[in-house]
Order: structure tokens, then C-alpha cells, then sequence
């Protein structure tokens, strides 16, 4: 499913009221200026009190200039609108499950939010017939997948363990409150695993589901299963050239397998083979390393990074701690599982809360 989507349609009209944050420095000169994107709010009145906000704004940049045409703005038009925001949470009440269709997605929202600002019923055909053949670009997504482990405990156990068995080319890895991260704050595209029952459980209001869905149906759903996200940026899906949502479209499964499979678990043992055609130096390491020793702090950083550098390939990183043994087979075991238990079916009785792909 697509979980997040950011998207400019471009469409003449009088810029919305939207505000404006400024920064000043200390002499009360405006450094920067930002504009407050107008959040729209959607409520399910005949069903429930959730409600879900979009982000949305008027913008002029040269793609939406060059589609309008740059004499219409000068006039004081802008010539497009930003919308940001989880379209299945702001349509369906809820993001446990949705659909992966953007052009269902970018239609649905802006058929709901464009009246809400005012719109006339011709910019709104205008804005829906842009969405409908495909002329507007997106400017971020996050692609959407569940896996099913089993049991609430074995997803705690596995995210806990991805730390320490995970590494990705030239990616921070970490984990931090319940969800693993790689390239967490990164400009081009970032991978989160967390577990989505503990998410939809908590106390948090963000993530409470909304009075009219069946509570206990959708938990019961989400036990056991880990959820992965990809979030893929402006930046690299414009050297992707992949902005425009057609093309985009046509790659959402592709562009999943591609990332996630830039990390590598690694089971942290090393054959036996090959640990005696290792010289008595990088035995040593190796030695030092099962015993749990902090090597960074023991040898020279050149030679960290020679003999860890040596070692990755062998299936060892000796920058992340050793699993004991009794660990290895509950964490190696739901590695080798997890891809072919993706969660593609929607139980019958909760189908009813999935959008429908236009």
C-alpha cells in the first residue's frame, strides 16, 4: 500500500489563505520565510469522531509555471497545489491496510479537499482531469508492505535483533522507540521497520483507530506482523526520473524489492574453513570479537577498519556485537522466512474498510 504521498497538481487560481512563518535575526531583518501549509481535516460525522488533517498549499514553481504558463501567475495566480498527507489514513479513517494505486489515492483527496477550500466546481474538473490523465508529479512516497512473523513476541524479538545483525551500504542502522531505521534522516530514501499492532494498541492518540472500525477485528489483524516502510524522497525519485506518477506507478514493486534489498542480514558466524585460512592476526580479532571485547577501542582505527573491512564477507561485522549462539536460530530462522510471508489478503470481513482502486 502507498502509505504517505506528497503531490503538486498544477491549477490556476487565487492563491488560499494560507499563513507564513518568519525568521528574523537580532537585528529584525527576515532571514527566511516559510510557508504554513493550510491543513484540511476530514471527519467521519455519521460513523465516529477520528478525524485525519492533509497539508495543503498553494505553490509556483517552474514546473507548475511551465503547465499554466508564467503570464497567468504574474497576473497574481498561482499555478499549482501541494498536497501532502496519507491519503488512506485521510480517506479510509485508518492505514492497517490500503491500496497501492496513486491515482486512486491523489483523486480521492483532491475531489475531497478542493470544495473544502473553495474551489469552483470547473477548477475542481480542472484538478481532478490533471490527476485522471496523469499530469502532476509526486514529490515523495512511502511504499508499504506487512510480513507476517507469527506471534507479537517473535516481532519484538526480530526488530530488537536488526541492529545487530543488519548492515546497508553507506546507511546508519538503528533502533529506537520499537522501530528499526536505515537512513533514518536521509534526503533521498529511508527504510523503517516497526510493529504495527504495538502502534495501534498504544495510548497514543495519533494512532488510535477511530470509533467506527471494529476494534478488536483490525488488532486481531495486525498481531504478529511487522510492517516495513520505504520512504522514497523528492531527490531520488527525480534522479529516478520517476516523479511523474504513471511511470512511478509501473515501479512501486520494483522500487521496494530494489531498496530493501540493499541491506544485508548477516548471520554473525563464521565457517570453520575459513577461519583457519585466516592469519593468526585476524584469528585473533575474530577471538577477541566472540568474546565480546570492544574492538574500536582496542586497536588502531586503521586497523579496525582493515580487518572489519577483511572479515564483512566472511559473514562477520565487527562492529556490531556477537550473537550468543542460543540467540542465532530464532533470529536467522524468521530472516530466511519473512519475504515469502508478505500479507497480500485482506480478510472478508474487514474488506468493506479498504478503498476501492478507481
Amino acid at each position: 500500500m502507498i502509505d504517505w504521498l506528497n503531490i503538486e497538481v498544477p491549477l490556476k487560481h487565487r492563491p488560499i489563505e494560507q499563513g507564513r512563518r518568519l525568521v528574523i535575526d537580532h537585528e529584525g531583518e527576515v532571514t527566511s520565510e516559510f510557508v504554513q501549509f493550510r491543513g484540511v481535516e476530514r471527519t467521519f460525522d455519521d460513523e465516529g469522531s477520528y478525524t485525519s488533517k492533509v497539508a495543503v498549499s498553494s505553490i509556483s514553481n517552474a514546473y507548475t509555471d511551465e503547465v499554466v504558463g508564467v503570464f497567468d501567475v504574474e497576473m497574481g495566480m498561482a499555478s499549482g497545489i501541494s498536497i501532502r498527507g496519507n491519503p488512506c489514513k485521510y480517506l479510509q479513517g485508518h492505514n492497517i491496510f490500503g491500496v497501492s494505486c496513486i491515482k486512486t489515492l491523489a483523486f480521492g483527496v483532491v475531489a475531497d479537499v478542493l470544495p473544502k477550500l473553495g474551489f469552483s466546481d470547473f477548477e475542481v474538473s480542472q484538478a481532478l482531469r490533471a490527476v485522471e490523465q496523469g499530469a502532476y508529479r509526486v514529490t515523495k512516497i512511502d511504499i508499504t508492505k506487512m510480513f507476517d512473523l507469527g506471534s507479537d513476541q517473535a516481532v519484538r524479538e526480530y526488530l530488537q535483533m536488526m541492529p545487530h545483525v543488519v548492515s546497508a551500504r553507506g546507511d546508519r542502522c538503528e533502533f529506537c522507540k520499537n522501530t528499526f531505521y536505515v537512513g533514518k534522516h536521509s534526503g533521498l530514501w529511508s527504510l523503517k521497520m516497526y510493529n504495527k499492532y504495538l502502534e495501534i494498541t498504544s495510548k497514543s492518540k495519533a494512532h488510535r483507530l477511530p470509533d467506527f472500525l471494529p476494534k478488536e477485528d483490525f488488532e486481531r489483524f495486525a498481531l504478529g506482523k511487522v510492517r516495513v516502510e520505504l520512504v522514497l524522497q523528492k531527490q531520488i525519485l527525480n534522479r529516478l526520473d520517476l516523479m511523474n506518477p504513471i511511470l512511478l506507478q509501473e515501479k512501486i514493486d520494483e522500487l521496494f524489492d530494489e531498496f530493501t534489498g540493499r541491506i544485508q542480514m548477516k548471520n554473525q558466524v563464521i565457517s570453520e574453513l575459513d577461519y583457519l585460512e585466516l592469519g593468526a592476526t585476524y584469528q585473533a580479532t575474530v577471538a577477541n570479537w566472540r568474546a565480546g571485547k570492544n574492538l574500536k577501542s582496542m586497536m588502531k582505527r586503521e586497523a579496525f577498519y582493515r580487518h572489519r573491512r577483511k572479515l564483512l564477507p566472511l559473514g562477520i561485522d565487527i562492529s556490531k556485537p556477537p550473537i550468543r549462539v542460543e540467540d542465532r536460530v530464532a533470529i536467522v530462522y524468521p530472516m530466511k522466512t519473512l519475504m515469502p510471508k508478505e500479507v497480500v489478503d485482506i480478510p472478508k470481513d474487514l474488506q468493506r474498510y479498504l478503498l476501492k482502486v478507481a
